[in-house]
């Protein structure tokens, strides 16, 4: 920390000078855990509106060159576009790397706050490639789609579940419908009438 030095940028910004600052986000649904490479510091933010805003504010006062986050399953969306709005050089990646790294460097606890650090670590060794974050348009197609494969498993797994089942031996060798919605339908007038 001794290199350190702060000043204010061209839009009267304080900025941090003095060596090459990187920071690791570990991402979950409650909260953001923050862990900076060069300054050792530290912070902790909740994953909501206000939460993201301040953590924003704070990255931009360090200026760091790289932040890395772990893809979450969604819950890292808010924080990844606000950095992007605010042109800081966020970059999203695998956690299976992040595991990988720390298990290489023979960092095993795990803990939100370590899981910062070790991602901050991983962001000033390995120096992911930053990548441009797709358009509203883009990210609304591939949730269509994923959505869409979704309902596909759920509809093949209902179908099979279907062709090897005999609902009733009592009502009929057969099961009652191919249809999904219909066999809950007529599933549940049975299951009212027996009891």
């Amino acid at each position: 920390m001794s290199g350190l030095n702060y000043h204010k940028d061209g839009r009267g910004r304080q900025r941090c000078t003095g060596g090459v600052i990187v920071v690791g986000i570990d991402v979950a649904k409650a909260e953001l855990v923050v862990g900076v490479r060069l300054t050792g510091t530290g912070w902790t933010a909740v994953n909501d509106d206000q939460g993201v805003s301040g953590l924003v504010t704070w990255i931009q006062v360090l200026g760091p060159t790289l932040i890395v986050l772990e893809a979450t399953g969604g819950y890292a969306l808010q924080c990844v576009a606000a950095l992007a709005a605010a042109h800081l050089p966020a970059v999203v990646v695998n956690p299976r790397q992040e595991r990988d790294f720390a298990r290489a460097t023979g960092q095993l606890a795990k803990t939100d706050r370590v899981d910062a650090e070790i991602l901050a670590r991983f962001a000033d060794t390995v120096r992911p490639e930053r990548r441009t974050l797709p358009t509203v348009e883009a990210q609304a197609l591939d949730a269509l789609l994923t959505r869409r494969r979704q309902l596909s498993e759920m509809l093949g797994a209902e179908r099979n579940r279907l062709a090897e089942s005999v609902t009733s031996t009592l009502v009929s060798p057969k099961p009652i419908s191919t249809d999904p919605s219909a066999c809950l339908v007529k599933c549940g007038s049975m299951l009212i009438v027996r009891i």
